[in-house]
């Protein structure tokens, strides 16, 4: 089972509870290891791939060099802890031009780190990422493999290989917090057939209750994959 997450509401959890910024973002990222604890202790569940945000290209594009700032010093930190899991392999999917050399070369060398092939969980986040850009990435790819005339032997399965996001399955279920229904730019080729469950809960409230929740709730649905 693959599981998307739009993990959203720090800034507003921050406001709630009168906390700094930076401590609503690691309280999120507490969140997340505690997400991922469960889907390895709740192996009925079938949990093997879970994908989440540490920024959108859209949120960078809005928000001040600090917050910024603020908001990747959380998702390193998360990164780095996650490398001390035994049989957790961690992708990491985005446009890192924008970010200092240092935390370019650190993401680079994530990126680059093979696939591991018995892993428990594959853990996928997605740093100054769009779906928008993620389309047009691939398509200049297919454009250069047109120079070299292949363009005419490209169909879906070539095409989303093409993907920087080619290393993320496609999601079973999406899980959105926050009081917005929306997807927010999430991987568009992966979220095509999935199910979407909003829960109005800021991430940083994320609770198992809630991780049962929405697993009972999937198990629920009668899936038709658009038919």
């Amino acid at each position: 089972m693959r599981i998307g997450i739009i993990n959203d509401g720090h800034r507003k959890f921050a406001n709630l509870h009168g906390l700094p910024l930076a401590a609503s973002y690691w309280e999120g990222a507490k969140r997340g290891f505690n997400f991922i604890n469960w889907s390895s202790q709740y192996t009925d569940y079938g949990i093997n791939e879970i994908t989440a945000f540490v920024s959108s290209q859209e949120n960078v594009s809005k928000r001040t060099t600090e917050v910024i700032s603020i908001i990747h010093r959380a998702g390193i930190k998360f990164i780095k802890r996650l490398y001390e899991y035994d049989g957790i392999d961690v992708q990491v999917v985005g446009d890192f031009s924008y970010f200092p050399t240092e935390v370019q070369d650190f993401l680079a060398r994530c990126a680059e780190q093979p696939k591991l092939k018995d892993s428990k969980l594959q853990v996928n986040l997605l740093i100054n990422y769009s779906g928008h850009w993620d389309l047009v990435q691939a398509a200049r790819v297919a454009v250069v493999d047109s120079q070299q005339e292949r363009l005419e032997n490209l169909d879906q399965k070539t095409y989303r290989s093409l993907l920087p996001s080619a290393c993320i399955g496609d999601f079973d279920l999406v899980i959105r917090t926050g009081d917005r229904h929306c997807l927010s730019g999430y991987p568009p080729w992966q979220s095509n057939y999935a199910e979407l469950l909003i829960f109005n809960k800021l991430w940083p409230e994320f609770s198992e209750e809630m991780f049962h929740q929405a697993m009972q709730w999937y198990y629920q649905q009668d899936r038709r994959h658009g038919a």
